[in-house]
C-alpha cells in the first residue's frame, strides 16, 4: 500500500521516491504518516495542509529538506524525531506549540525559525541537536524557550544585529537583549567563544556589553581557540577601556580643571 489518503487526510506514503509533493486535496497530515521512510529526502506541501500529527516524520532519517506551509498551525509531538539529515526548518505563523520531543536527535539541525505566536515550547522538543547555532526568535518570546537554547537564539539575534546601526534594532528588543547579557553575560560571553561566534562578540563590545574586569580572562579563552578575530576584539576593547580610564584619572587630578 504505497499511499494511503481518507477523505482530506493523507493516512500512510510509502512510495519509493526521494522527493514526495503532497496531494493539493490533502488537508491533514495522519500520525506516523510517513515514519521510517529513510528513501525519502525532501517533502513539499501546499497552502492545503494545515495540520500535521505525532511522529509524522519519525526515522526519515534521510530528509535534509521540509517546505511548511504558512497554513499548517497544529503538530504533534515527536513529527521531527530522529531525522538525522534535517538541516533547516522554518515553523509557520499562527504556530502556538512546539510540542514533546518534535526535534529530539535532530543531530544535523543547524537553524530554525520560530515564529512569535508560539505559547509553549516543551523542555524536550529540542533535546540532543548538537550543532543547532541559528535559532530565529523574538526576544519577546525568551522565557517560552527551555534553558537550553535560550543562549542560541540571543547569540543568533546577536549575529543579526552586529552592525554599528543600531537604529536596526527595535527598542523594546534591545531592551530585552540588554537584561538577558546584563544577567547571563559572563556564560553567553564564554560561550560565543567556544563556538567562535565572532558577530555575536562584536555585538557586545560595540555596545560596551562586556565587563572590564573580565576581559583579560576573555582574551585568554580566545586565544587558547585561535580566534584571532575575538582576540582582535576584545584587545581593541581592553585598550579603549584603559584609555578611558586614564583620561579620567588624569581629570581628577588635575588641579586646573
Amino acid at each position: 500500500m504505497p499511499k494511503l489518503i481518507a477523505g482530506h487526510t493523507l493516512i500512510n506514503y510509502d512510495e519509493n521516491v526521494s522527493r514526495v509533493v503532497i496531494p493539493k486535496f490533502v488537508f491533514a497530515i495522519a500520525d506516523r504518516a510517513f515514519s521510517e521512510r529513510g528513501q525519502i529526502k525532501a517533502i513539499e506541501m501546499g497552502e492545503s495542509v494545515k495540520s500535521i500529527g505525532n511522529y509524522a516524520f519519525r526515522m526519515c532519517y534521510s530528509m535534509k529538506e521540509i517546505i511548511l506551509p504558512q497554513t499548517v498551525d497544529e503538530f504533534g509531538k515527536g513529527v521531527f524525531e530522529n531525522c538525522w539529515a534535517l538541516e533547516r526548518v522554518a515553523i509557520p505563523k499562527g504556530t502556538k506549540v512546539i510540542d514533546d520531543e518534535m526535534f529530539i536527535d535532530c543531530n544535523s539541525l543547524i537553524e530554525i525559525y520560530l515564529p512569535n505566536s508560539i505559547d509553549v515550547v516543551d523542555d524536550n522538543a529540542f533535546s540532543r541537536v548538537p550543532k543547532l547555532t541559528t535559532l530565529h526568535m523574538g526576544p519577546e518570546k525568551l522565557e517560552v524557550l527551555p534553558e537550553a537554547i535560550r543562549d542560541v537564539a540571543v547569540l543568533s539575534y546577536l549575529e543579526k544585529h552586529s552592525s554599528d546601526d543600531v537604529s536596526q534594532e527595535k527598542p523594546n528588543e534591545s531592551e530585552l537583549i540588554y537584561r538577558y547579557i546584563d544577567e547571563h553575560g559572563d556564560r553567553l560571553t564564554r560561550r560565543a567563544i567556544t563556538d567562535s561566534r565572532t558577530l555575536a562578540i562584536s555585538y557586545m563590545v560595540r555596545r560596551n556589553l562586556v565587563k572590564s574586569a573580565f576581559i583579560s580572562e576573555l582574551v585568554d579563552m580566545a586565544a587558547s581557540q585561535r580566534s584571532s578575530e575575538i582576540v582582535a576584539l576584545l584587545i581593541d576593547e581592553q585598550n579603549k577601556i584603559q584609555r578611558e580610564e586614564s583620561e579620567q584619572a588624569e581629570e581628577a587630578w588635575n588641579p586646573f580643571a
